[in-house]
């Protein structure tokens, strides 16, 4: 079925959205691993997300939108990774819906630890299929957090927003500005709500 400029398959419920079916198809295989070697995360996993859309993520490969209970993967990323990499990445952003369908948030002071929480289930999970990771390998990774402050966030998506204009053939100097631009007036916000309160 096809839906403007997007193609849309429900999977057990769960809305799968994207540009290219094929996308669609890795990401139902993605969602097959998960039901396949961890049938309980997947029951979660399909209460938890209302969908699943493939577009651009700046920033990440993977984000969580809690207005719309949606598990955003990058389509890049979605072309080109395994499908264990992608269930992987979705078993770590439901695990954040879970997470705030419990109550808890996303706030600066509890991120590392939220975090840290979801890339255990996450590598639970690659444990558990064919060829997974061992304790050695999740030891690594789960020590190897970038900066999940507020500004650490802002400055990895300047980063990649750059990168994305790059891409489609932005001059330099007019992606760095606008970067730098949105940077100033997110940081402006900021202060200024912090300020009203």
């Amino acid at each position: 079925m096809q839906h403007k400029l997007h193609h849309v398959r429900r999977i057990d419920g769960v809305l799968v959205v994207a540009f290219e079916p094929v996308n669609i198809d890795r990401i139902e295989s993605a969602l097959r691993l998960i039901g396949d070697h961890d049938p309980i995360r997947y029951r979660h996993l399909v209460q938890d997300l209302e969908r699943i859309w493939v577009s651009v993520v700046p920033g990440s490969v993977a984000r969580f939108r809690r207005s719309d209970w949606t598990c955003d993967l990058d389509e890049p990323f979605v072309e080109t990774a395994t499908p264990e990499l992608i269930a992987s990445a979705i078993v770590h952003e439901a695990t954040h819906a879970r997470l705030y369908r419990m109550g808890f948030g996303y706030e600066e002071a509890i991120r590392e630890r939220v975090e840290h929480i979801c890339l255990r289930r996450e590598l639970a999970f690659a444990a558990k299929i064919p060829g997974g990771i061992d304790n050695h390998d999740a030891e690594a990774i789960l020590h190897s957090l970038p900066d999940l402050s507020n500004d650490g966030f802002a400055r990895r998506r300047g980063e990649d927003f750059r990168a994305i204009f790059l891409r489609l053939g932005m001059p330099g100097w007019l992606a760095g500005f606008f970067v730098s631009t949105s940077s100033w007036l997110h940081r402006r916000r900021r202060r200024k709500s912090a300020g009203t309160r």
